[in-house]
């Protein structure tokens, strides 16, 4: 969702999709894992991924215009490894 969705298209679904998620994985068996730790291990995902991806050069990214939906700081990432 954070590399592929506009912001504004993002913002709308994705917490919803991340509960989603969340629920599934509770249905399956897991447990001691609440919605807050899911939603923030997302968030951290997100940064993660976005740095890996800003390493990579230029000439070897498959789709250059990803910069065009990676826009995660609205997650504010920086709350979590500060």
């Amino acid at each position: 969702m954070t590399h592929s969705l506009a912001s504004a298209v993002r913002n709308e679904h994705e917490r919803d999709l991340v509960h989603l998620y969340y629920e599934t994985l509770r249905n399956c068996g897991v447990s001691q894992y609440d919605f807050d730790t899911c939603w923030d291990e997302y968030r951290l995902w997100a940064l993660d991924i976005g740095m890996l991806w800003a390493t990579i050069p230029a000439e070897g990214r498959a789709y250059i215009g990803i910069w065009d939906t990676l826009t995660i700081m609205d997650l504010n990432p920086e709350e979590l490894v500060l």
